[in-house]
């Protein structure tokens, strides 16, 4: 169990890092003598909440080539969400490997890499993944179509979102806005809202939730 010292000053780093002071942030993290895995994550999450994927990436290396902590689950799901808003295809399969290496198999980091190769317009890497994955939630079929839909292979994201609802329920497993409206608004996101297709396949989903 980490000292009080440990959880007060790592829940400062929070707090300054919500409030958009992410250089007090970073110089309290740099004041502490000693770190764990929870203070690196803190600062890697702070770096990736503040849009700051290049901060993030460096404060990773950093982490594994010159701290005693060891990273987890948390700390890898920081550096792929940094790796896929950097569009940085080489970091990002980087850290699969790592991933592979390492044994960090849970479902966020999953989702990570699938999301990071569709970002990184890799989208047949990113159902690979996917196809491999033995526990999967919305989030993992969301970041698939949106692969493929960001890379304009639009048939198969139509076949994607077509077989989504017969594999779950994603309003009941989730209490977030029903499938259809988040795929909606990563089509709006990524410039398709205007394909013919998509509306209709849109409409479509609303009608089966009916």
């Amino acid at each position: 169990m980490p000292p009080p010292s440990f959880v007060l000053t790592t829940n400062k780093i929070l707090s300054l890092a919500r409030s958009g002071l992410i250089a007090s942030a970073r110089r309290l993290f740099d004041e502490m003598p000693e770190r764990d895995t929870i203070s690196w994550n803190a600062m890697l999450t702070a770096y990736c909440n503040s849009n700051l994927p290049d901060k993030t990436l460096s404060l990773f290396s950093s982490m594994i080539s010159s701290s005693a902590a060891k990273p987890d689950h948390f700390t890898l799901t920081a550096a792929l969400s940094a790796a896929s808003d950097a569009r940085e295809l080489r970091t990002g399969t980087q850290l699969h490997s790592f991933s592979l290496r390492s044994g960090f198999n849970s479902l966020p980091v999953t989702n990570s890499i699938v999301d990071m190769y569709g970002k990184c317009s890799c989208p047949c890497d990113a159902e690979r993944v996917f196809e491999s994955m033995e526990e999967r939630n919305v989030v993992s079929w969301c970041c698939l179509i949106h692969g493929f839909a960001y890379s304009g292979i639009l048939e198969k994201a139509h076949q994607l979102f077509d077989e989504m609802p017969r594999v779950m329920n994603a309003c009941a497993e989730i209490d977030r806005p029903c499938f259809g409206e988040t795929i909606h608004s990563l089509v709006v996101k990524i410039g398709w809202i205007d394909a013919v297709e998509f509306q209709g396949l849109l409409g479509t989903g609303k009608e089966r939730r009916l």
